[in-house]
């Protein structure tokens, strides 16, 4: 029970679990998954321009991030997947990394998209949370997130 006799619902729950998550974040990114990261860090070295791009609460978790790369001196844009999928794909090119960020993997824009700039060259770096995902198996390089699942809807 939450404070009071009020139920924890599966939403609280999910809240009440993010410091764990974040744990179990951590010690897989600075642990199994670190060569990832590694690999990551090579292809944004080798590139000329960063797309960082998702849909939905994946987008706007990749906003800090797309900042945090700008200020260490890349050249960043942050794109909403759909916009770079139907009216922005002439910004990607072969001297382009795309971050592509989605929870599940299975965003439809964002597999859509890695269909359209595999023809590009541009190099791809995934950002998902289920290791058998279209967007892990089809980018050159895939951070798995290694968070928990959540109940209800996406908190972690």
């Amino acid at each position: 029970m939450a404070q009071g006799s009020e139920p924890v619902t599966p939403l609280l729950q999910n809240i009440l679990n993010q410091p764990e998550a974040l744990g179990s974040v951590a010690r897989y990114q600075f642990g199994e998954g670190r060569g990832a990261l590694e690999r990551a860090a090579e292809l944004l070295n080798e590139g000329k321009r960063v797309i960082v791009t998702g849909m939905g609460a994946s987008y706007h978790a990749s906003l800090g991030f797309a900042y945090a790369l700008s200020s260490s001196g890349l050249h960043v844009q942050c794109v909403e997947a759909s916009e770079l999928l139907y009216f922005l794909g002439s910004e990607v090119d072969a001297e382009t990394v795309l971050i592509l960020v989605s929870r599940s993997g299975e965003s439809v824009e964002i597999t859509k998209l890695l269909t359209k700039v595999h023809a590009t060259g541009a190099a791809t770096i995934g950002i998902s949370n289920v290791a058998g995902s279209t967007l892990a198996k089809k980018t050159d390089c895939c951070i798995l997130m290694a968070s928990p699942a959540d109940e209800f809807v996406a908190i972690q």
